[in-house]
């Protein structure tokens, strides 16, 4: 980044969407409103980066409050990251999706290979969504 040359190598698009996004992993806060890496990582979603999608979904979901559109985000991916069809599958039934959700969750089970992994990627989500911060539902039916 210290020329126009690599500045220009490490903004490419292809680059952004095959850039590894550990850091959101590890820390998810860093893609909420207010976040100084927000706009690195609104660069990585607009290349279609497939960890950026699946961050993204969940915190239009969570923070927002717009299933529907993180549901149709998922759409743009696959498989990748596993998460991402783990949430593919909850939106679905938090939408009313079952036979879509029960083939979705069918397919995340298979890819994992096991009960265990696809235990342990649930666990990944559920503590991404906290780590969102998600606005609190008052009414259990709201939710």
């Amino acid at each position: 980044m210290a020329s126009k040359f690599y500045h220009s190598l490490a903004s490419h698009p292809i680059v952004l969407r095959y850039v590894s996004l550990q850091p959101f992993i590890t820390n998810v806060e860093l893609i909420n409103d207010g976040s100084l890496y927000r706009s690195c990582f609104l660069k990585c979603l607009q290349a279609n980066n497939p960890t950026a999608v699946y961050l993204e979904s969940i915190r239009l979901t969570v923070k927002i409050g717009r299933a529907e559109d993180g549901l149709h985000l998922l759409s743009s991916i696959g498989h990748y990251p596993p998460q991402a069809s783990f949430v593919r599958a909850l939106l679905q039934v938090c939408l009313g999706f079952y036979p879509d959700a029960l083939h979705t969750i069918d397919s995340f089970v298979t890819f994992t290979g096991s009960f265990r992994e696809s235990d342990a990627i649930r666990s990944t989500v559920f503590r991404h969504i906290l780590q969102i911060r998600p606005v609190k539902i008052r009414s259990h039916s709201n939710t």
